[in-house]
């Protein structure tokens, strides 16, 4: 999986194989900063989509380097894209610009260095039935400069899809972020739906976020791969790790430790304020929370009440 990182002119099909949804269409919102590096490939892959009834809005949160000059070449090449600079701000705010540009019946976000499939849209939309709100993807992570990366053959988060708000919402909860969870916010929604949801909390603390969504509306899952979150080597990278972050690690351990446990108070506060008829399960979940901790699942003995619970309703 690995792309080039050139011109704008390089991503711009000029032999569409369209589908047409008349009912239909989406805005994509595109905050980035920054972004000269891998925004080409990110705008290329959205244009590319085999679905024509969209607008992109890139909202450009005061980048200093040749991102204007990139988001102008594709404004010229396809009236579609639509370029906003702002002044510096909080990321949150670059990303609720683009909410409230939206003029559409759909709306999602697209991170300025990921990557979508053509089939992408279409994918989403087939799973988009009239109880459905949002749709969520299967993805692939890994860089998409050398194509070193995994996915999933099925959606990790299968249980985003059962009908119980109760059930999907607490099992998200209960999932630690180091399992990606939070790649909800890049799914597809219903712009209403997203719009309401962000007005409660907004995309600062995603998980919180991803837990508003799933209490908010049923949401769809779509298999089959067709999104690429990037995710540099240099991140993965063990000699990197160890020179930069792991002396960083040991002088700081107290202080990475406070802020780890500092943003899980905040982040309970927030849920338990959301959703106060569940506060002891929540309560529970983060009580067990620890800085390391590979299991995805936070606490096995609330997702086996969880599912028993489901199974004594449906008998």
């Amino acid at each position: 999986m690995k792309l080039p990182k050139s011109s704008p002119q390089a991503f711009v099909s000029t032999d569409y194989s369209l589908s047409h949804h008349s009912e239909r269409r989406v805005n994509i919102g595109v905050p980035v900063l920054n972004g000269q590096h891998t925004l080409a490939r990110t705008l290329g892959s959205l244009l590319n989509q085999n679905f024509e009834n969209i607008r992109i809005i890139v909202t450009d949160n005061g980048s200093t380097d040749g991102t204007p000059d990139i988001v102008k070449e594709f404004c010229r090449m396809d009236h579609r894209v639509e370029y906003y600079k702002f002044s510096r701000g909080p990321v949150e705010e670059s990303f609720a610009r683009s909410l409230e540009l939206a003029d559409s019946s759909h709306f999602m976000w697209a991170a300025a260095d990921d990557f979508w499939s053509p089939s992408f849209l279409d994918a989403c939309f087939r799973e988009m039935t009239p109880d459905v709100s949002f749709v969520w993807p299967n993805w692939w992570v890994g860089d998409l400069d050398d194509g070193v990366g995994t996915s999933a053959p099925m959606h990790p988060f299968p249980y985003a899809s059962h009908p119980n708000p109760r059930y999907r919402t607490l099992s998200f909860v209960n999932t630690h972020h180091l399992a990606h969870k939070c790649n909800i916010v890049y799914s597809l929604f219903e712009t209403n739906l997203i719009r309401e949801a962000y007005k409660r909390q907004d995309i600062s603390d995603d998980g919180a976020l991803g837990a508003v969504l799933l209490s908010s509306g049923k949401c769809g899952l779509v298999n089959e791969v067709n999104f690429y979150k990037h995710f540099p080597s240099s991140a993965m990278n063990v000699d990197h790790i160890q020179s930069r972050w792991i002396p960083k690690i040991v002088r700081n351990r107290r202080g990475i430790q406070r802020n780890f446990f500092r943003h899980v108070h905040r982040t309970r506060r927030r849920l338990t304020e959301h959703f106060p008829e569940w506060s002891v399960e929540i309560d529970k979940i983060h009580s067990e929370i620890r800085l390391e901790g590979p299991s995805p699942v936070i606490s096995s003995t609330l997702q086996l009440l969880l599912s028993t619970e489901i199974e004594a309703a449906i008998e």
